[in-house]
């Protein structure tokens, strides 16, 4: 990850200040180094903000918390928010967060519009890093069709639909924020990134060393530098995946729904690509 977003992206700037300074402290595997934030200093989201006009959004990134929630608070409370949606015109907005003094759970709340969703089943991993996806698409407007589905590791043990526009609020979220603690980190309360990715739809490229979906949870996410119909371009980054070991391929489409079956890119095999069919696959110099 650099400072700048990658020139292979749509957008080549960010939305907001940058917050975070490069680090080789703590990096992930085959990585030389991570961008890191104090989130006992400032009470602002990590990196910047993205600005996004979509219905629905994707992303994707890895990160290591350097600090336990249950046991570094401060104050009484640490209310560690590790992912926010804003409507900026409506100042209405969406989140996960954990109290830290009440245990590493994470709630969902939609602070105006809907209830606060207990049950997510997420807890705080502190000390690993760990890959972790948001698939969300707006609701209509008073209409229990939101979904705010949040992975770690290809992990969701919730399926839920929510209310996040109103009739009194009625602007669809346009801003997303990395984490950040609105009272009680400790300084020193570091957070690391290694990518981020974004994308204001659900398509998207997947490797994984597994050669089912369903069983993928060391997944790196690609970015096209072409997408058609019939062809998809990219330039592989194998992130923290072994090259020695075998690497599947998997295309993620409109619906959130993926190939099954991988398709084994260390030993390709031109009769039996993922659906749907591609494949222009261009080795990372």
């Amino acid at each position: 990850m650099g400072k700048n977003p990658s020139p292979l992206g749509r957008k080549h700037a960010w939305d907001g200040i940058f917050l975070g300074e490069a680090s080789s402290t703590i990096v992930a595997p085959n990585s030389s180094q991570a961008y890191r934030h104090d989130l006992g200093i400032d009470s602002a989201g990590s990196l910047a903000v993205v600005f996004f006009n979509s219905d629905e959004l994707y992303m994707f990134r890895k990160t290591y918390e350097d600090f336990d929630i249950t046991k570094d608070h401060k104050n009484g409370t640490f209310n560690f928010k590790t992912l926010r949606l804003w409507s900026w015109a409506d100042k209405n907005n969406a989140f996960l967060n954990a109290q830290g003094v009440e245990g590493p759970s994470f709630r969902l709340s939609n602070e105006y519009t809907d209830n606060t969703f207990w049950a997510t089943g997420h807890n705080q991993k502190p000390y690993i890093w760990k890959r972790e996806e948001l698939v969300y698409r707006t609701s209509g407007i008073n209409v229990k069709d939101g979904i705010f589905d949040y992975y770690v590791d290809g992990n969701l043990p919730y399926s839920e639909t929510f209310i996040n526009r109103d009739s009194s609020r009625p602007s669809k979220f346009d801003r997303l924020y990395q984490q950040q603690v609105s009272n009680g980190a400790q300084p020193n309360s570091w957070v690391y990134y290694d990518s981020l990715y974004v994308d204001d739809s659900w398509h998207r490229i997947i490797l994984c060393s597994s050669s089912t979906w369903n069983s993928c949870s060391d997944m790196e996410v690609q970015i096209p530098t072409a997408w058609g119909n019939n062809t998809i371009s990219f330039v592989i980054n194998y992130g923290g995946l072994t090259t020695s070991h075998n690497i599947y391929l998997y295309i993620v489409d409109g619906n959130n729904v993926a190939n099954n079956i991988g398709y084994n890119i260390s030993t390709p095999n031109a009769t039996n690509p993922p659906l749907p069919p591609i494949l222009n696959v261009t080795p990372n110099n």
